[in-house]
C-alpha cells in the first residue's frame, strides 16, 4: 500500500467502451443538495451515475426527486433510520459501475477527481484509490493542506474516510467479504481494511480535484459524528490564500458555484 504517482499517467478511456462509474452520496441534509448535485454534474468523465441515499424524511426525498427530474443517470433510495455504513453498503450493491466512487455532501469535487481515479484504476489494477493529501477548509480555523507523514502511510491507506473512497466494485459485498461496517463513524475504515486484508492494493493519487470542507456555516458539523477526536488540524501547514485561490487549487472555477457553494472562510 503506497502512494503512487506515475510519470505520464495514461488518461482515463472515455470512449464508448469505457467503464461506467457509479456515485454513491448517502446525505440527511436539504441544505447541501445542490451542491451534491453540482459535485456530480461538474465531473469532465462522462460515463458515470449517481446513487443517493437519503437518510432523513420526506422532505429531503421530494427534494432530490425534483433535483432528479429528467435526469435518468440518477437513482434515489430512501433508508431512514439506517446506520451510514448500511446505506453504503445498499448504494453499492445498487450501483451498476465497474468502479464505485463515495461522496460526501459538505465536500467539494473538481472536475478532474473521478478521471484522475479512474486513469489509477485503468492503469495499475489497484483494488481503491484515495487520498492521503488535501485541501481542508475549516469555518472557524482557515485553509490547510493536510498531509500524513510518510511513516504513517500504511496505516492511514486504510484509515481514510469514505468521501475519498474509488474502488472496484467487485471489492464490495458478502462475497468479497469487504463491506461498510454497520455502524457510523468508522464504517469506512472497516471496509478499506478488509479490502486490504484481502490482498487489494490501496493507493493514494495526488493532492488536486478535492477540498474538504468542515464548519461552512453555523451549526454545520460532520453530520455523523460531529467530533474530530485527537486530531488536530492546527497541526498541519496553514495556507495564506483566498477561498477561491484554494477551490482554484482543486481545479474548480469559482464562477462556477452555485450560490450556496460560495461559502466565506476565515483567512
Amino acid at each position: 500500500m503506497t502512494e503512487i504517482r506515475i510519470p505520464g499517467l495514461p488518461a482515463a478511456d472515455t470512449g464508448s467502451g469505457a467503464p461506467l462509474v457509479s456515485v454513491v452520496l448517502v446525505t440527511n441534509r436539504v441544505d447541501f443538495a445542490e451542491e451534491s448535485l453540482a459535485n456530480f454534474l461538474r465531473q469532465a468523465y462522462p460515463h458515470r451515475e449517481l446513487v443517493v441515499v437519503v437518510n432523513a424524511d420526506t422532505a429531503l426525498l421530494e427534494c432530490w426527486h425534483a433535483l432528479a427530474a429528467g435526469r435518468p443517470e440518477i437513482r434515489i433510495c430512501h433508508a431512514p433510520g439506517q446506520t451510514l455504513g448500511a446505506c453504503r453498503n445498499l448504494a453499492t450493491s445498487a450501483a451498476r459501475g465497474e468502479f464505485v466512487a463515495m461522496f460526501d455532501d459538505d465536500d467539494l469535487y473538481g472536475p478532474q477527481y473521478l478521471s484522475e481515479a479512474v486513469a489509477v484504476l485503468q492503469a495499475t489494477g489497484v483494488a481503491m484509490v484515495t487520498k492521503l493529501e488535501y485541501l481542508w477548509l475549516d469555518g472557524a480555523l482557515g485553509i490547510f493542506r493536510f498531509s500524513r507523514p510518510r511513516d504513517e502511510w500504511e496505516h492511514a491507506l486504510t484509515a481514510v474516510g469514505a468521501c475519498m473512497q474509488v474502488f472496484r466494485r467487485a471489492c464490495h459485498g458478502p462475497e468479497s467479504g469487504a463491506t461498510y461496517g454497520d455502524v457510523a463513524p468508522g464504517e469506512d475504515y472497516a471496509f478499506s481494511r478488509a479490502v486490504a486484508a484481502r490482498g487489494g492494493l490501496i493507493v493514494a493519487s495526488g493532492p488536486g480535484h478535492f477540498v474538504r470542507r468542515r464548519n461552512l456555516r453555523p451549526g454545520h458539523a460532520h453530520t455523523w459524528n460531529g467530533r474530530l477526536g485527537s486530531f488536530r488540524l492546527e497541526d498541519h501547514e496553514r495556507l495564506n490564500i483566498t477561498v477561491e485561490q484554494a477551490y482554484g487549487l482543486a481545479g474548480i472555477s469559482p464562477a462556477s458555484l452555485r450560490p450556496a457553494e460560495r461559502v466565506r472562510h476565515p483567512r
